[in-house]
């Protein structure tokens, strides 16, 4: 536990006298001066990650895995619940806030307020941990971690990169290239030097990879538009030092095709 700041809330009513949990759930209750505010903190969302037919979930510091290849799918129906029997692997030294497969499925991360660990999918082995949050994979066995207002990039174990941003950022998204959210705008960095790629003016909520890199859908809260990623212009790019800027190279993607439709989940393909 790191008693870190989440956020600040304000509803006019004067002062606050108490606040009491409802057993059982996340919902909670203030009471003011003026009145009483009922609030249901946390995600609807799970904690959980999907890859090669395997889930992991977590519930505080326990992970639990499923392989869907047990399911017989024949015997579904339509619209029907799937019965699932969640198999418990371990517990891990945190509350988790996160889990992440890497993009080959053979390792998944955990993360925490302020750390995280590296575990075998197979055997729930730990290969390592550090400090760090917000985990995100790139290729196999490198990844990024967020550390206050900086980022570490830690490949094969060790540590190969840190690097700030400039800017205040919120959220980091994994794949062909590592993305940074702000409030504004995204930008994509190259992992293995950490250079701008392509500073772009939206703020998704989300990133979806195709598995060969060549495209990527941003997500937004109406809108899902599909970039083809140009590599042998970011490759010379790349190559390039004395050509590098903070917008990074307008080659390197391009919109092919807009959804005007709202995505509540997606999986890279």
């Amino acid at each position: 536990m790191s008693f870190k700041l989440e956020t600040t809330i304000e509803y006019s009513m004067d002062r606050p006298w108490c606040s009491t949990a409802l057993q059982g759930t996340n919902i909670v209750a203030l009471g003011y001066d003026e009145g009483t505010v009922v609030l249901k903190l946390g995600s609807d969302f799970p904690v959980a990650d999907f890859s090669n037919a395997k889930i992991i979930a977590a519930k505080n510091s326990q992970i639990y895995t499923y392989n869907l290849k047990l399911l017989q799918v024949e015997a579904l129906t339509e619209e029907e619940k799937v019965p699932v029997t969640f198999k418990e692997l371990g517990a891990a030294d945190m509350y988790i806030q996160g889990l992440r497969f890497n993009s080959n499925g053979q390792l998944f991360a955990a993360y925490g307020e302020i750390d995280y660990s590296i575990y075998n999918t197979r055997a729930f082995k730990s290969l390592g941990y550090g400090a760090g949050t917000d985990l995100v994979w790139g290729k196999q066995d490198i990844f990024a971690v967020r550390i206050d207002s900086s980022i570490k990039i830690v490949k094969g174990g060790k540590d190969v990169g840190a690097f700030k941003v400039g800017a205040a950022f919120d959220t980091l998204f994994g794949g062909e290239f590592l993305a940074v959210k702000s409030e504004d705008s995204i930008i994509f960095f190259d992992w293995e030097t950490q250079t701008v790629v392509r500073r772009i003016e939206v703020a998704p909520k989300a990133v979806a990879w195709k598995e060969d890199g060549t495209k990527v859908a941003l997500i937004d809260e109406e809108s899902t538009y599909i970039l083809g990623c140009n590599r042998e212009a970011i490759k010379s790019y790349l190559a390039s030092p004395e050509a590098y800027t903070d917008e990074g190279v307008e080659e390197a993607f391009e919109v092919v095709q807009e959804v005007p439709e709202m995505v509540f989940a997606q999986v890279s393909a």
